[in-house]
């Protein structure tokens, strides 16, 4: 494990989740449009690349994983929000009606996830060791009028989605949320389906946590074969 390992860590992570119990691996390094034909059977021409595709019993977790803070800069936040983007975008979209074919599928969450694993100086990322500079900069990319922002702007209109405890989505209180560094995760819900959505920002272990069910150390400190 480590920032440059790329493919082998990816499939042993996929490896992690599938054998923690709690999500099944749907798809690591897949189009998005096969992704949504696995999990909804929708057809859309989409060869965009995401990384993981993580499905719990009623709920979905599309991941982007960056190994390091250090990837990327600019040019690597555009491929990294524009899957997203894209989902957020579909949600409602007549022609597609994702929100909907989620729900028919059993699934009524969707977790929308950037993991960032390691610093810059190859360490298990914290929220003490995060380069908050890069950190910022990734937030005020998501919450540009062309990315996330606009995308979350647009599911409000009319009051069709809201923050997850009733309140109006905001730029301020998403930006506010997402900066929050101990937190870094915001949810918004659609009024008429209570169908979640949840945007996350997950630093080292917080990932593993979330998807494999125990921290890193703890991972490889047990038998991966029983």
């Amino acid at each position: 494990m480590g920032p440059r390992v790329g493919g082998f860590a990816e499939e042993l992570i996929a490896y992690l989740v599938g054998s923690g119990g709690k999500y099944k691996v749907i798809g690591r390094n897949i189009t998005l449009g096969k992704a949504l034909r696995e999990l909804v059977g929708v057809s859309v021409e989409r060869r965009s690349m995401i990384d993981f595709v993580f499905r719990g019993n009623d709920s979905v977790a599309l991941v982007e994983l960056r190994m390091s803070e250090h990837t990327g800069g600019r040019t690597g936040q555009e491929p990294l929000l524009d899957k997203i983007d894209y989902i957020l975008g579909v949600l409602e979209d007549e022609r597609v009606r994702l929100r909907q074919m989620l729900i028919d599928k059993g699934i009524r969450e969707l977790s929308l996830s950037i993991a960032i694993l390691f610093s810059e100086s190859h360490e298990l990322l914290t929220k003490e060791n995060v380069n908050r500079g890069r950190l910022t900069s990734l937030i005020s990319y998501i919450m540009d009028e062309r990315h996330v922002g606009g995308s979350l702007k647009r599911l409000s209109e009319g009051d069709r989605y809201r923050m997850c405890d009733g309140a109006t989505i905001t730029f301020e209180r998403v930006e506010r949320e997402l900066s929050n560094i101990d937190n870094r995760k915001v949810c918004v819900k659609e009024s008429s389906s209570d169908f979640r959505v949840w945007l996350k920002i997950l630093l080292g272990d917080e990932f593993f946590n979330e998807y494999a069910g125990s921290n890193l150390n703890d991972i490889l400190t047990r038998p991966l074969i029983s």
